[in-house]
């Protein structure tokens, strides 16, 4: 009995430990009707609670309807300090879909999942982070996009 009780704390210590470095994780969902090229996904951070160093991932979901080999998203990052602007970037990002032999990319079953690591940030306790994303390809409405979303983790 208590070797079970022990079991079952360290499981849990374990699964808890895993998520300790996350500080924002959020996707949003695309229409079915596809993504506007006037879409702008936002996503803002509440205020961090320690300084250091932050590692940024944009993940994608995808659909076999999807019409290109890759995705090209502008991802355009603010820090606040303050309700002041202290930090300003804009990142263009290619995500592979298909590969040079028309097969999916990605991981999962019914979509694929894409990541793609960004620039890291030293930010200081109190910043906060404003995120927006669109994509910059050729068609007004893109198909075949499930999500996008951010991953934030302290280094």
């Amino acid at each position: 009995m208590t070797r079970n009780l022990i079991y079952a704390f360290c499981f849990v210590v374990c699964l808890c430990s895993c998520s300790l470095n996350v500080k924002y994780s959020n996707y949003r969902h695309i229409s079915s009707n596809g993504w506007d090229l006037s879409d702008t996904l936002l996503f803002t951070t509440d205020t961090l609670w320690e300084t250091g160093r932050y590692q940024f991932t944009c993940g994608v979901r995808t659909r076999r309807n999807f019409p290109y080999r890759e995705l090209v998203m502008l991802v355009d990052r603010k820090v606040y300090r303050d309700s002041l602007l202290v930090l300003h970037k804009l990142e263009k990002v290619k995500c592979p879909v298909i590969n040079s032999s028309g097969g999916m990319l990605g991981e999962g079953i019914a979509s694929k999942n894409h990541e793609q690591k960004l620039k890291d940030f030293y930010m200081l306790r109190g910043d906060s982070v404003v995120i927006e994303i669109y994509h910059q390809m050729t068609r007004q409405t893109l198909p075949g996009i499930v999500d996008v979303g951010i991953l934030m983790e302290k280094k």
